[in-house]
């Protein structure tokens, strides 16, 4: 046994004797993911075109995606786990002959000290034999409800909070943290303490949950246990936007828009409910605290610090909601509430009404939300920052090792 062991790590460079070698793929190449700061559990994605890794290789036949296995390797090559959870999405044109392209998505575990590098190899493999795909435990799990609060919805449900996206309205209707409260609370009726409501409430282009009469019904473009991908888009295909949850953050990114400005807004219920115990924070650290409501005419208006970010929190909670939007603009920003049973209305890009209330042009743009379990000022800003601040990634040539 120990000289078949001594042959096979011969044949395999790299190889740890505790491998699972059967059913290996014989083609692999090198990811190095390197950080400037530390982080926890962090998301890795890097785009990955097995067609040009093969062709490198040495084979000419189509890929198979079923193939794929990823190890964490030390600095010499040694694998030091062969079970690092991933995903693999095809692009909108994948096609394994000619363009196997698409997302790797991986799950940097445990804690990345920094700085330092960390890499893994990526092992794949082609058509010329059948491979049993790998298995993980989801971390992020979608399924279609049927009616959630007036439309069919996606229920998305990760460690860190529980999503409800509606499909006709095309925005978040419920997010539902661990202790079960809901800081968004959409309802069909009721204005300010109902149908007002929702994430990311973009005008003019109608994404909001509800019965979204001008879009088309959203659909999910990819799955797997670490990403889902919702797809949403105007029946006129003028704005079109996806949203990417991940366990602990969700990401939009808006891909077109029309010819109009926009706001992007935070219409919703710190902590469950909304009251003057509530507060919002800005980039620089300033709180703000919630005073007795007066109306919109007495809002907050001002252009957020970049990095462009805010978090509202409830006094009796250690737990916040930071909103991120990546891409800052010279755009006036607003608050102001409704006052106790209301709700909060935080607008990037949302100007005074006399001088024009939409005021973001770009696109495509990103917009971020996310829980942070804990108040501190601190604790949020690393959390945006691991969101704001990926860490690199390259990956090598593919190369063939058996």
């Amino acid at each position: 046994m120990r000289l078949f062991m001594l042959l096979l790590t011969g044949l395999i460079p790299g190889l740890a004797a505790s491998a699972p070698v059967s059913g290996l793929p014989p083609y692999r190449a090198l990811i190095e993911v390197s950080a400037s700061s530390g982080r926890s559990d962090q998301i890795v994605q890097v785009e990955v075109d097995f067609t040009g890794l093969l062709r490198q290789a040495g084979s000419r036949r189509p890929f198979a995606p079923d193939s794929l296995r990823l190890a964490e390797v030390d600095d010499g090559g040694r694998a030091v786990n062969w079970d690092v959870p991933f995903q693999f999405d095809p692009a909108p044109d994948f096609d394994a002959a000619r363009r196997a392209q698409g997302t790797l998505v991986f799950l940097l575990r445990p804690a990345f000290t920094a700085p330092s590098t960390r890499r893994f190899y990526l092992y794949f493999g082609d058509t010329r034999r059948k491979h049993v795909p790998a298995r993980f435990d989801p971390l992020v799990k979608c399924e279609e409800i049927g009616i959630y609060q007036g439309d069919e919805t996606f229920r998305i449900t990760t460690p860190a909070a529980t999503y409800y996206y509606h499909k006709h309205g095309s925005g978040f209707a419920s997010m539902v943290d661990r202790d079960g409260h809901d800081w968004i609370s959409y309802r069909p009726e009721g204005g300010a303490k109902g149908n007002y409501r929702g994430i990311p409430n973009i005008a003019p282009a109608g994404f909001h949950p509800g019965p979204g009469e001008g879009n088309k019904p959203s659909r999910v473009a990819a799955q797997g246990p670490l990403r889902v991908r919702i797809f949403s888009e105007t029946k006129d295909e003028r704005w079109a936007l996806q949203w990417d949850v991940y366990p602990w953050h969700a990401t939009m990114t808006l891909l077109r828009k029309g010819p109009e400005a926009y706001w992007i807004l935070y219409e919703g219920t710190p902590g469950g409910e909304f009251d003057l115990e509530d507060y919002w924070v800005d980039s620089s650290g300033r709180r703000f605290e919630m005073r007795p409501y007066q109306g919109v005419q007495n809002a907050w208006h001002g252009d957020l610090p970049d990095p462009e970010w805010v978090y509202f929190g409830d006094a009796k909670l250690e737990r916040v909601l930071f909103l991120l939007l990546h891409e800052k603009e010279p755009a006036v920003d607003e608050f102001w509430h409704f006052g106790p049973g209301g709700m909060t209305v935080f607008g990037f890009g949302r100007g005074p009404k006399e001088g024009g209330w939409q005021r973001l042009q770009r696109a495509p743009a990103r917009f971020s939300i996310g829980f942070v379990e804990s108040s501190g000022f601190e604790e949020a800003a690393r959390a945006v920052r691991r969101v704001l601040e990926p860490p690199r990634v390259s990956v090598g040539a593919g190369q063939r090792v058996r």
